[in-house]
């Protein structure tokens, strides 16, 4: 007896046209989500930023920062040369890019923001990217605007340090892309804004080191397989680990030997100490390099130092044509040792570091077995949560929260670090880099926190400390995973509720905070700032315009850059802030200086931010020159009336 045939079943042509689509739409989807070129949750965490950043983007101001920035772009514009023809703050990219800026846009403080949240669209785009190599979509939503949120809006100002922070964040994605695909062309755009970051202020070398370090790394990385190396070879990389480590370390010990106390010691040394025992622990563990393990690593480092000279020399031309390199070098290495005198601020207490136990604790529960429970630790911290916000509301919270995160990035290396050496989390190869990158980038960009730990200096590089505190906690061997998202939740509505909701620059000891409603109306400002600033400003430029003429010389001095750039009336000195005149350059020398270059008016400032106040006489002998004067707030304003 004959089985019966078996008929083949047959796919309708237009069933198996939507079957094929389907995959095709899925592999696409799949490829969006996990490169984020294309992924719809990308463009919406994107545009949702730049709503929520935009917001911030023209309230608020320091007046002296924003005088600093405008004058040194504008003096660009008239063809002088930083450091040569005025002393620079920065290197001097950030002057060309707001240069460039008014040339488009027109010459007031608003084109210089409007510059800053362009860059802060690519700036959100790529952290979200970054977030998505490493988490999951909803995740690495969470994260991305937790990054933004503790970020630019909380000083929405054109300044060079956020500059500095959007180019390492372009540097980590082009590393990431380099571990995930292993082209050499993104070691080079790794170098390319290592470059820019340097020309827009000179702690871009931190970066710098950073990718070096991870140059290293993941060379030690690849020994692992070397076995059988070649024996003249055998220790080659151990050695080299063991160099840079010692010249790092050197470097920053010699940075902040000035103010070389316990402070110091916890929150600068101990970062870039646990990077370096992390890299010697790997040189350690494999040692069996080969000369191509060596020649890959000389290879990628010199193509990494090709990206960097490319913006470097192209910055240069003008001052090379203009025989100005040597003050640059000047201004841009020597001239910065008189602000780590001038222009201190203390990093909090040792004492407070009693505040850390909360965070230690979390951190240690992913090492033992206790990360197993995970509802009893989610429902803890929830508790804990909302004790926190019933205890310290408000301001208090927002300062006491702050607190902790600005000294929580020890402990969180040394955490990161331990996850790193310890065999028993058996972290694929891709990880360790993923790792490594991260902490070693969040420890070396925290450096920019010297000498002035303010607050605000904090959130400058609180995006990769926040990256690095939730890659490390979803990379423990008993990780809690709904307590970790609890987590990133709590991180975002503490960024966006809480930390943006007070201006860094409010006086907490006014009975009322003074927010930034009023518009500042003068022609170069389009910002808004306080009523207080509103009334004296508009006075004071009022007051200078109408006894002097546009392209007139003034004179207003000490630390009041904004003055100049307000009214529209030229600098006759080289100096932004007097902090940096040199010791020739007296009140008897300024007197004659006012006189030979036919001043109209003298704005005296008689509160400044950072050099020392005139001496009586000299601000008498102002005034006897000048038929009247007027005090307005802070300044004292002496003109001939007419």
């Amino acid at each position: 007896m004959s089985s019966p045939s078996l008929k083949r079943k047959t796919v309708p042509p237009s069933l198996s046209l939507k079957v094929n689509m389907a995959r095709k739409f899925a592999q696409v989807r799949a490829f969006a989500a996990t490169d984020g070129w294309l992924s719809p949750l990308t463009i919406l965490v994107v545009i949702s930023s730049l709503l929520y950043t935009s917001q911030f983007a023209y309230r608020g101001w320091i007046p002296h920062d924003a005088g600093t920035f405008a004058q040194c772009a504008e003096r660009v514009l008239e063809g002088e040369i930083p450091h040569r023809d005025f002393d620079g703050m920065y290197t001097g990219g950030l002057s060309v890019l707001h240069a460039c800026a008014f040339e488009m846009l027109g010459t007031t403080v608003a084109s210089m923001r409007t510059v800053l949240l362009v860059f802060s669209v690519f700036y959100c785009w790529t952290l979200h990217r970054i977030a998505l190599r490493l988490w999951p979509p909803f995740a690495a939503a969470l994260i991305a605007f937790s990054c933004v949120a503790w970020s630019i809006p909380n000083y929405f100002a054109a300044v060079p340090s956020w500059y500095n922070l959007f180019f390492a964040v372009f540097g980590i994605s082009c590393l990431l892309a380099y571990v995930e695909t292993s082209k050499y062309y993104w070691l080079w755009w790794t170098g390319f804004w290592g470059g820019v970051s340097i020309i827009f202020k000179i702690v871009g070398l931190y970066y710098v080191g950073g990718a070096l370090f991870f140059i290293v790394f993941c060379a030690l990385i690849d020994n692992k397989d070397a076995a059988s190396s070649q024996q003249p070879w055998k220790w080659v990389m151990l050695l080299v680990a063991i160099a840079i480590s010692a010249i790092w370390m050197t470097l920053v010990t010699l940075l902040i030997y000035r103010s070389l106390n316990g402070p110091a010691l916890v929150h600068l040394l101990t970062p870039s100490l646990v990077v370096c025992t992390v890299l010697i622990a790997y040189s350690v563990r494999f040692p069996h390099s080969s000369l191509d393990h060596f020649v890959r690593f000389g290879r990628n480092f010199s193509i990494l130092i090709c990206g960097l000279t490319v913006p470097v020399a192209i910055f240069l031309i003008p001052f090379a044509m203009n025989g100005a390199v040597g003050d640059l070098i000047e201004g841009v290495l020597f001239r910065p040792l008189v602000r780590l005198d001038g222009t201190t601020y203390p990093f909090p207490s040792l004492d407070l570091l009693t505040l850390e136990i909360p965070l230690i604790l979390f951190l240690a529960l992913g090492f033992t077995r206790l990360g197993r429970h995970d509802n009893a630790l989610l429902a803890g911290v929830i508790v804990c949560t909302a004790l926190f916000v019933l205890v310290f509301p408000g301001f208090t919270g927002r300062e006491l929260g702050l607190l902790i995160a600005r000294m929580g990035l020890p402990f969180l290396a040394v955490s990161t670090g331990w996850i790193l050496i310890d065999n028993r989390n058996a972290l694929s190869s891709i990880r360790q880099r993923q790792l490594f990158l991260l902490l070693t980038f969040a420890a070396f960009t925290s450096l920019i926190q010297y000498p002035f730990a303010a607050p605000i200096y904090f959130c400058y590089v609180a995006p990769l400390q926040l990256l690095l505190f939730h890659f490390g906690l979803s990379l423990q061997r008993y990780a809690p995973s709904r307590t970790h998202h609890l987590t990133m939740a709590i991180c975002l509505l503490f960024g966006a509720l809480i930390l943006n909701a007070y201006s860094f620059f409010d006086d907490p000891r006014m009975v009322h905070f003074d927010p930034p409603t009023a518009d500042l109306e003068l022609q170069r400002a389009g910002i808004t700032v306080t009523k207080r600033d509103k009334t004296k400003y508009e006075q004071l430029i009022k007051t200078i315009q109408l006894h002097s003429e546009k392209g007139d010389n003034i004179f207003a001095s000490p630390d009041c850059p904004e003055v100049y750039f307000l009214s529209d009336r030229r600098n006759p000195t080289r100096t932004l802030f007097e902090l940096f005149d040199p010791p020739e350059l007296n009140e008897v020398k300024k007197l004659r200086l006012m006189h030979e270059m036919d001043v109209k008016v003298v704005v005296i400032n008689l509160e400044p931010a950072f050099s020392p106040r005139y001496p009586q006489g000299f601000v008498s002998e102002v005034m006897q020159r000048f038929s009247s004067s007027r005090i307005i707030e802070n300044f004292l304003v002496c003109y001939d009336a007419k």
